[in-house]
Formats: structure tokens, sequence, C-alpha cells
């Protein structure tokens, strides 16, 4: 808020701006650098390339010299911050930088796996001051080579199928219809097809390619809205919070709304589908990867067999079935039943993937985390961040481990605590999201 002039502080006419002046740009200003590439910061990295490709980084190709650079060490932090490549959200960028990276990498002429060679200068610089990039460094370094052997395959691979059609076709351009089935099916991207196109002297139909994108997208979204149109919120604006008794496996409760083909109805008749809505239920709703309850909803005279439960929005659980015998009014007093035997098995798998995640972090380290799960009575399915695929030693490893836990058979305990009060604690695993509320529930196993 104050300008330093020789005379003292000067106050500014203007308060409470961000100049954007980060370390670099502070940096280039103290060095007295025309170029942030030019900083302590960059140049070791960039004196590392240039012995890796016998080419002078101040030429004719001096932007891809900064590219490299910049990617590289943006990549790093992102793993110190537990952040890496993948096809979500933030990893999605970090999988494009890194690509970018690699291109100019080939125009540098390098053939191969080349950016962890280029980590070495950034830890020398930087690790003092961020003791993080240390610690992700092992598995930074799997992750580029494992990322960037896994796009030179695409990209010889695209390569192999655009020669295959311009070998067919003996055209030199590339319809919209070949670019399309090249991104949808076989997962290359536009920006890659644009490249090799380039590379074999093709032009590529834009305006096709996007015109058929823009159908494809319209599809999706017409079949999401009408799934979305069948639960829309608005049936639920007059309703109370569901009550979930967690503890519960039969009660008596409330109907409280039935909905039929996207409408509330006062009824429901033996044979018909339809969604059921009670003020208490015993039943958990499908979340967080873990199947809904099944079951029976029921009167003396009428019986609805539950074959999934929903939460289509927060604080609302609807219970999805067929009427098979009798008729339900909204507002009758009904009986609700979970399948016991299902929800055990349910359970017993749920516990499992607590004691598969532990085990993992115990052999593969910290840098493992939950990216997705299924929780069923069969079955349970855990995905899981890793820089490649674990051998059939590992995978004994991990099953040893679990197995002595198991044969400890140690007691569970489920209790609820405020959601900041879990974000502090750091021996609870936290993937919250915007489905939790101001409560959770954990499930304390001791060990995990």
């Amino acid at each position: 808020e104050q300008e330093k002039t020789p005379d003292g502080l000067t106050p500014l006419p203007k308060k409470n701006i961000d100049t954007g002046a980060g370390l670099e740009r502070v940096l280039s200003i103290i060095e007295g650098k025309q170029s942030v590439f030019e900083t302590d910061v960059f140049v070791p990295i960039i004196q590392e390339l240039e012995a890796l490709t016998k080419i002078d980084a101040k030429g004719p190709l001096k932007a891809h010299f900064q590219i490299i650079a910049d990617h590289i060490r943006a990549l790093s932090f992102a793993a110190a911050d537990h952040s890496f490549p993948s096809n979500i959200k933030e990893g999605y960028v970090l999988r494009k930088i890194l690509r970018r990276a690699c291109r100019s990498g080939k125009a540098l002429g390098i053939q191969g796996p080349f950016l962890g060679k280029l980590t070495s200068p950034l830890l020398h610089c930087m690790g003092a001051f961020y003791p993080e990039l240390h610690a992700s460094s092992d598995h930074l370094l799997s992750v580029l080579e494992e990322e960037e052997v896994s796009y030179l395959r695409t990209i010889e691979k695209g390569g192999a199928l655009l020669f295959d059609i311009v070998q067919n076709t003996h055209k030199k351009n590339l319809s919209g219809e070949d670019a399309f089935t090249l991104k949808d099916t076989y997962g290359l991207p536009l920006d890659e097809i644009l490249l090799l196109s380039k590379d074999l002297g093709l032009h590529v139909d834009l305006k096709t390619f996007h015109a058929l994108e823009k159908q494809a997208k319209e599809r999706s979204k017409g079949a999401r809205k009408k799934a979305e149109d069948t639960l829309s919120p608005s049936l639920f604006a007059d309703l109370s919070p569901s009550q979930f008794a967690y503890e519960e496996c039969s009660l008596d409760t409330t109907l409280l709304a039935i909905i039929q083909d996207g409408e509330r109805v006062d009824k429901i008749q033996e044979g018909s589908f339809g969604y059921l809505v009670l003020k208490t239920t015993p039943f958990y709703a499908e979340m967080g990867g873990q199947v809904g309850d099944r079951g029976m909803i029921g009167t003396n005279k009428a019986r609805f067999i539950v074959s999934d439960t929903l939460s289509p929005q927060e604080g609302i659980i609807i219970h999805q079935g067929v009427v098979e015998k009798g008729s339900l009014h909204a507002e009758d007093q009904v009986h609700a039943t979970l399948n016991q035997k299902l929800r055990a098995s349910i359970e017993k798998h749920h516990t499992a993937v607590h004691l598969l995640q532990w085990a993992l972090r115990q052999h593969f380290g910290e840098s493992v985390e939950q990216q997705g799960s299924l929780v069923d009575a069969e079955k349970l399915r855990f995905d899981f961040s890793l820089a490649k695929a674990p051998t059939k030693e590992d995978l004994t490893q991990v099953e040893l481990l679990i197995n002595e836990k198991i044969q400890e058979n140690l007691p569970i305990h489920t209790y609820e605590i405020p959601q900041q009060e879990a974000a502090r604690d750091p021996s609870i695993l936290q993937f919250f999201g915007d489905t939790y509320g101001a409560f959770v529930r954990v499930e304390d196993i001791g060990f995990s």
C-alpha cells in the first residue's frame, strides 16, 4: 500500500491491488533479467535440457526449452501436493501439460521418455525450501515415465491409424467423420489428431468434426436430462429431510410421498413401478460407492418390494421398486424391513475396503489415494492412484497384510462427528465432497 522512495514511504493512490508479481517476476527484477526463464529457478533445468539435446536454448527452438522447463516444474509441485496426471479434474490439466512438454521434446529431437531427467536440477534448486518435492520425487519419476511411455504409444498408434486412412482413401484430406472416429472410438485428442495430420500433410475437416461432436454431446445431454426429469428436485420441495435410522433393520414409519413417471401421485397400484419416500427409513441410500439397501415396505394388505435405495438430493432418501401386492397411499402407516442378509454382506465388503486401503498404503506408501469404489453384497472394487501396475508379489504382500488383520478380529466402532472436526483429524482418511452434511459417520477399526 506504500511506495518506498529515497525520502521514505509514500502512500499509493490506489490500495490493495495485486501486482501479480510472483516469485519468478520478483526474481527477474532482483537479478536484472529480461525474462523469467533467465532466472535461477529455470536456468538449471534449461541447461540440463541443453546437455541432453545438444541444442542452444537461445536459438530458434527457444520456446520449446521454456515450455518444458515451466511444465516440469508445474508437474513436480503438483506431485508434491498429491496431484498426478489422470482423466479427471485437475489430473486432466496435468496430463495435458505433460503431453505438451512431450511434444516440445519431440520438436527438440528427443526420442523416448526424458522428463524425469529434469527433476534433479529442480530439486537441487528448490528442494531445500520445499522438502515435499523430495518426499514425492520417487513417485513422480515413476508417474512421468509411465505417462510418457503411454503417450508415445498413443501417438504411434494414432499415427498408424491415420496412415491407414490415407493409404485406403488416397486423399490429402482427413474427413470430419474419420477425425471424430479417432477421437470418439480410439480416444485420440483433437490436438493430437491435428499435429499428426500436419506431419502427414493432411487437411482436417474441422467443421464436420465439430458438428458431429456437438450432436454427440446433445444426445448425451438429452439422455441425462431425461433421467434428471424423472426425479426432478421440485418433486421433493415440500418434504422434510428423510430420517435415516442406520442401527435399525425394521421399523414403523409414515409414507410421505409416491412418485410415478416423474410425478407425485396419491396412490400406487399392484404391479406398478415407482418410488416411495418415508419419514424415517432403515434403508441406506447408494452413496460413496456403496450400493443401496433392498427389502420390503408394506402394510397388512400391501407389499412394495424395494430393489434399490437412492438419494436424488441431499437429505432425501427414495425407495425404488414394484408393488407386489395390494396398493399403497400417501400418508399410510407402513412397516419397512431391509434385507438383513444382504446388508450384512455389504457391511463386510465395506470393512474390507477399509482394510484394502490401509494395506495398500502400508505397502506402497501414503501416495496411494482412493479414486473410486464399489461396495455391494457380492464383491468390492477399489480404484486407487499408483504410478504403475502392482506386481504379483505386491498383491501377495497386500493380501498377507489384510489377512493378518482379519485374524485379529478387532471390534468395529461407528460414530458420528462434525465434518469440520473430522477434517482436522489426520488419522481419518478423508474424501469429503458436497454430498456430505454437517456430520459424518466414521467407521473405526482401530488401525484405520
